[in-house]
């Protein structure tokens, strides 16, 4: 082999060598949209720009993870005190939330950015009470405490 090819070679194989993979194949990027929950009379609302608008269920409050995968919101019940509700927006599915009763009213529901945790509060006759104050694991289906 001649000089001029084997230095020909060999400068294909470096350039080869020096080029990241993630160049070389480009992963086709996932679609993203806007998705939002809000509101209307009794009504928990949701929007997103691919599918548009839908009725989730009857509540107050609502909130929506950051990842756009499930909602909360407060349903009422029949002494006009609202449980936490959870939804599942892939599936449609409320999950469910044993042991998530306080025995009082609750309002203000917030999901984390994954839907991991929830958190709420409650009624309470003294101020500055930091039990008014409950956070849930959605994974692990139990209330964590909150240090005072």
């Amino acid at each position: 082999m001649s000089h001029r090819l084997r230095l020909a070679s060999l400068l294909v194989l470096l350039a080869s060598l020096c080029v990241p993979a993630s160049v070389s194949v480009a992963a086709p990027k996932p679609k993203q949209g806007t998705a939002i929950v809000f509101q209307r009379g009794f009504d928990v609302m949701y929007w997103d720009s691919f599918n548009g608008l839908r009725r989730v269920d009857r509540g107050d409050e609502p909130a929506i993870s950051s990842n756009g995968r499930y909602v909360t919101y407060q349903r009422r019940g029949g002494a006009g005190c609202g449980r936490v509700v959870v939804r599942d927006l892939r599936t449609n599915r409320e999950l469910p939330l044993p042991g998530i009763q306080t025995n009082s009213c609750v309002t203000d529901p917030h999901l984390s950015g994954d839907g991991h945790y929830v958190v709420f509060s409650s009624d309470s006759t003294v101020a500055g009470d930091p039990s008014a104050i409950y956070l849930y694991d959605t994974v692990a289906k139990r209330m964590l405490n909150l240090p005072a």
